[in-house]
């Protein structure tokens, strides 16, 4: 895959296995089908069946399980509800996609490590196996 086509975030476990590869997109201009597909494409090439997708916007935070476009039924969270733990300040500012993924990375480390707090937000609207997982790897 040419780093011009790659995921803005793989997260993977201790035998370089896929747990989620994450897309994070910002702004009203993107579609979320053509991002869908594109995590699919994602996915065909660096994923498993076992491995999560996770489309994240300054709204939402969508996962999957497997393959995206095949899940027409995502967990879909709230993007303030969770990102405002990292940034008090995140929605009173402009978010810019770099930052949203830092953010959002932020989120996945926190689930995975509990750095910031003993129960990350979200961490009860998520699958079991991915909570697992990331506590794991």
């Amino acid at each position: 895959m040419s780093d011009r086509f790659r995921p803005d975030i793989v997260i993977s476990d201790r035998n370089s296995d896929p747990i989620a590869i994450v897309e994070v997109k910002r702004g009203t201009s993107y579609s979320v089908p053509h991002s869908v597909a594109q995590l699919a494409r994602y996915m065909a090439a660096l994923g498993g069946s076992n491995t999560f997708a996770i489309l994240a916007d300054p709204q939402y935070i969508r996962v999957f399980h497997g393959d995206p476009a095949g899940d027409s039924n995502p967990i879909t969270i709230s993007a303030p509800e969770i990102l405002r733990h990292y940034d008090a300040d995140y929605e009173s500012q402009e978010v810019y996609e770099s930052y949203l993924t830092s953010l959002v990375e932020a989120w996945l480390n926190d689930l995975s490590i509990h750095w910031q707090s003993e129960h990350p937000p979200g961490e009860n609207l998520l699958p079991e196996e991915l909570v697992t997982r990331l506590q794991a790897a």
